[in-house]
């Protein structure tokens, strides 16, 4: 064994290392274009707030854009445009340029509009991991195409998956079409709570400014009259400021998820919705899909763990998969997960055993799988740190019907 191969996997290691660390900032936008793999753009204004930013090159068509770019700064823009009326503010223009990017910019406008439950922190801004940027590119792929984005998502867990795609859904009806009404399709009542609580607590601090409000307007999510499972967003006072409704139920219960005029639809752990004469998975798939019209900025989501290889799920995936769907496939693994990770004291020497067992099809000693299962892991993208990660994870486990979970 050479030490060039030993300093090609530790040099490979540090790459993926970064590369699932997401290192970019969500404020400027440095490091998106890479893992997005989209073009940026810098933006260069002198007095504003965040004087370089790269910004989405569709941002740049923008004519407000154009003309601060060329100007260098707000302030000259001011000065020098000629005004029908009275000119606006520095504020003013500088809160315009903010909205702007918050259209065309997810990253920017979840990390400054959206706060999310952490399990170690608390409430935190909504900065994107990389599984989930992974997700974003797929649908701003489709967006910027101008076609339906249906997307199904085949998943490990625990990786923020469901919270992604119910706030690009979300910020859909925001920032693009005001009347993207969509379904949340939980597998269970606790599921359906859980997510109208982050939704509720998301919009209680969203910046009113952001939809044209003034700073001492209290956003809410609230029902929409009398029905149970229809939520619009209101101010303190209870009026509507916006047309979008959203809709929340279970497959459970299929009747709550009945919503009028639907743009878009998340359907959430399809693999374990109930699947009985009465109640099938695809029947609810499709009556909820068959009312929402095929054109750009509709968005449909399935996702789910894998369960089984003969269930709904199973069959739409595979369908998406042969290109024999109009819905658009991704993997996420559990190598794509950043916290599927454990630290390795000596990389060189955990390298060097990866090598000498490659080809060992039994056992290695000490561990519940072969020499050869934990190399294939390297060869599919893992890093180091994951696969320590897994060997010591599948301790957990007593079966093998339980460890074939990981690959989930």
């Amino acid at each position: 064994m050479s030490d060039d191969m030993l300093n090609s996997i530790l040099e490979e290691n540090e790459r993926r290392l970064n590369t699932l660390l997401a290192d970019y900032d969500p404020v400027t936008g440095k490091g998106l274009d890479v893992l997005l793999k989209e073009k940026r753009v810098k933006l260069t204004i002198k007095d504003f707030a965040i004087p370089e930013q790269w910004v989405p090159a569709e941002m740049m068509e923008n004519k407000l854009i154009k003309a601060v770019a060329r100007a260098g700064s707000i302030q000259k823009y001011i000065e020098t445009k000629k005004w029908k009326y009275e000119p606006p503010s520095f504020a003013e223009i500088e809160r315009r340029i903010r909205r702007i990017r918050h259209k065309y910019d997810f990253c920017f406008w979840s990390f400054w509009c959206i706060w999310i439950n952490s399990k170690t922190a608390g409430k935190i801004r909504f900065k994107l991991n990389y599984a989930q940027l992974q997700v974003l590119a797929l649908c701003e792929s489709l967006r910027k195409e101008g076609v339906p984005i249906d997307i199904i998502i085949l998943k490990a867990r625990q990786w923020g998956g469901s919270t992604f795609c119910i706030f690009y859904q979300a910020w859909l009806a925001l920032k693009w079409d005001e009347y993207h009404n969509f379904i949340v399709a939980a597998q269970v009542a606790g599921t359906a709570e859980t997510i109208l609580a982050m939704l509720k607590d998301a919009f209680s601090r969203y910046p009113a400014w952001d939809l044209g409000f003034g700073d001492d307007t209290q956003i809410e999510l609230g029902r929409r009259g009398t029905t149970n499972n229809a939520y619009v967003i209101k101010d303190s006072s209870h009026n509507k400021l916006r047309e979008t409704v959203i809709y929340i139920g279970t497959a459970e219960k299929p009747d709550s998820l009945r919503g009028d005029a639907v743009r878009g639809a998340h359907y959430s752990e399809v693999g374990v919705w109930p699947d009985t004469p009465e109640k099938r998975p695809e029947d609810l798939v499709a009556d909820i899909s068959g009312g929402i019209t095929k054109i750009a900025l509709t968005m449909q989501a399935i996702e789910s763990t894998a369960k089984s290889s003969d269930d709904y799920f199973a069959e739409v995936w595979d369908l998406a998969s042969a290109g024999e769907s109009s819905f658009h496939p991704i993997f996420i693994p559990w190598y794509y997960i950043p916290h599927d990770t454990l630290p390795v004291k000596d990389k060189r020497a955990f390298a060097k055993w990866l090598l000498d067992h490659k080809d060992d099809n039994t056992k290695v000693m000490g561990w519940k799988n072969t020499g050869q299962h934990y190399w294939w892991l390297w060869t599919l993208g893992a890093t180091l740190e994951g696969i320590n990660w897994y060997r010591n994870k599948e301790k957990d486990f007593t079966t093998y019907a339980q460890m074939a979970k990981l690959h989930r």
